[in-house]
């Protein structure tokens, strides 16, 4: 901004200053800029259309955990389905504005969830991440009944710099605090079996029944039912000489990363007059993976003892799948573990179920 002085010939240099040409280049610039009338409309009910559309649209990205880039795309693609459509045309909602409004609507979402907590029962489960970083996320997440039903919600993300049962309990006794939130209040604590957790002496579970003796610990039922199958399974090894985890590993990495392998395997397929099916990779600390394992060696057994007994590089590893794959009672232990862990896996999908079996409790 230029400064003129009218000191010495008073409106005589403001007349002057009027004929110069860098005030007329001046007004020329200012005819040029838009008045900021024209950045905003002045149709009340289109405007509304469009931030509701934009709102929808981000807690639609929330809801299925899509990336927030998502939408720097989807404006456009709308615009071209829906040209006509004058909400279409005036979206406007890419990654950075969603990201704003995810952070505005989030806290305004869970104060209502607070809300409802301070008046009615509500449930915590937690779990923590693994110990390899500077910080150890614990998020707590919690269940409560609202107006429109049963809700589950992340209430806090529960970061700590260990992972003892008193830094633990600490970090959900703050969030509680912070959040004007009573323990007396809270019926149940859903935790895995570890000791920190569940330890008779010194655990999350204590400190919490210190809090509210009436609150239910419930340990992972589901590991149980887990390390239940694969503690039968040690022990069905050691009488037998058979380790039906072993095998699906050793089988597994065998094939694995060799394209020319499995090339063969589907010629002894095609040969055995079967379909060719990718063997299963088990893990051990996956739960359900060792029955679907078990059931896909069955359905490819005849294929595999052939292409087994025809290798001739008969290093230690082929040889020892061989003379499993040789055994007449290799198919029965399979058939058996077949059998045996069905029951285990229809329990552990009951206890996962989205939906509450009230006979569960009856009786």
């Amino acid at each position: 901004m230029k400064t003129m002085s009218c000191a010495h010939m008073g409106i005589a240099d403001v007349k002057r200053h009027l004929e110069s040409e860098a005030h007329k280049s001046m007004l020329k610039t200012f005819d040029c800029q838009r008045s900021v009338k024209t950045f905003a409309t002045t149709d009340d009910t289109l405007s509304s259309s469009v931030i509701e559309a934009e709102a929808r649209a981000s807690m639609f990205l929330c809801h299925h955990n899509l990336p927030l880039s998502t939408l720097d795309h989807l404006g456009p693609l709308m615009l071209s389905m829906f040209p006509d459509s004058k909400i279409a045309a005036k979206f406007r909602c890419g990654r950075t504005k969603t990201s704003a409004i995810v952070n505005a609507i989030g806290p305004e979402y869970l104060k209502v969830t607070e809300k409802a907590m301070k008046v009615r029962p509500f449930s915590i489960c937690t779990d923590g991440s693994n110990d390899n970083g500077l910080f150890k996320l614990n998020p707590m997440l919690i269940r409560v009944m609202r107006d429109n039903g049963l809700q589950s919600q992340l209430l806090d993300m529960g970061l700590t710099t260990g992972s003892t049962s008193r830094i633990l309990f600490d970090k959900m006794d703050d969030v509680m605090t912070d959040k004007n939130l009573s323990w007396n209040l809270c019926v149940a604590i859903g935790v895995d079996n570890a000791a920190v957790n569940m330890g008779s002496r010194n655990s999350i579970k204590t400190k919490a029944l210190q809090k509210n003796s009436a609150i239910f610990m419930a340990g992972c039922s589901c590991h149980v039912v887990h390390n239940t199958a694969c503690k039968a399974g040690t022990v069905f090894s050691g009488e037998t000489n058979f380790d039906v985890q072993d095998l699906c590993v050793d089988i597994y990495y065998f094939f694995d990363k060799s394209t020319n392998r499995k090339q063969d395997r589907q010629q002894f397929a095609q040969f055995c007059d079967q379909g060719y099916r990718e063997i299963i990779k088990h893990v051990g600390t996956r739960w359900l993976s060792l029955e679907s394992s078990v059931d896909r060696l069955l359905t490819q057994l005849p294929s595999l003892k052939s292409y087994f007994a025809s290798q001739t590089n008969r290093s230690a590893k082929v040889k020892s799948i061989d003379n499993i794959l040789k055994s007449p009672l290799t198919e029965v232990y399979l058939m058996f573990f077949q059998h045996a862990l069905q029951a285990f896996k229809e329990f552990n999908l009951l206890l996962q179920t989205q939906d509450m079996q009230p006979d569960w409790y009856s009786g």
